[in-house]
């Protein structure tokens, strides 16, 4: 109580348009501190996190988030769920309820719209998650190992192709090319989708 704990120290990169990266480390490194100070919902000590030369300060739309505990609500359908940003956004409830849908029917949820988080598979709410955060169609996404609970059928499609996928343009959205996605290890991504950070521990270098 009381002890102060330094979870990122200089830390420092820029993430470029139409950029995935993937960010590496170990566990307690700092990488979901990170991506809460990327996703504004904390506020760094010192230094600052930018978008398009803006100090980000609180959450916004334009950034988008995939919780790694998928942090939907119990009491919530699935589709309700999914059009929880849609109505922040001040969406129509039709208009809501129509891309809600859509996206739920992208990620091959379609059938289990009335379905409640807890009635699902771990994989399923993961997925819901996923359709959640792109519903939104914010600039960047972030994800916190994104695919992780996914079984070996629906991970097909790489960390790249899950965070472009979107109703229109054949399924991928072409104002969303920018993704951050955290690991624990180098060996749980596939280098090929992009380029990786490492974070290391002060007693725990990678």
């Amino acid at each position: 109580q009381g002890k102060t704990v330094t979870a990122l120290d200089s830390t420092s990169f820029k993430v470029l348009d139409n950029e995935f990266l993937s960010i590496v480390g170990p566990s307690g490194c700092g990488k979901s501190t990170l991506l809460r100070l990327m996703a504004g919902l904390d506020t760094p000590t010192t230094g600052q996190v930018a978008y398009q030369g803006q100090a980000v300060q609180k959450p916004t739309g334009r950034i988008g988030l995939v919780f790694q505990d998928y942090s939907l609500l119990p009491w919530r359908t699935l589709v309700r769920n999914i059009e929880l940003g849609l109505e922040f956004q001040g969406l129509p409830r039709g208009q809501a309820r129509e891309k809600a849908l859509e996206y739920l029917d992208l990620v091959g949820l379609a059938q289990s719209r009335d379905a409640y988080p807890l009635e699902l598979s771990g994989g399923m709410r993961q997925r819901a998650a996923i359709a959640r955060a792109l519903a939104v169609e914010p600039d960047v996404l972030l994800k916190e190992d994104p695919i992780g609970a996914l079984d070996a059928h629906t991970r097909a499609p790489s960390s790249r192709e899950w965070c472009m996928l979107s109703p229109q343009a054949g399924h991928h959205h072409a104002g969303r090319q920018t993704a951050i996605q955290i690991h624990q290890t180098q060996r749980s991504f596939d280098t090929r989708t992009g380029r990786c950070v490492s974070l290391c521990a002060a007693n725990n270098p990678l």
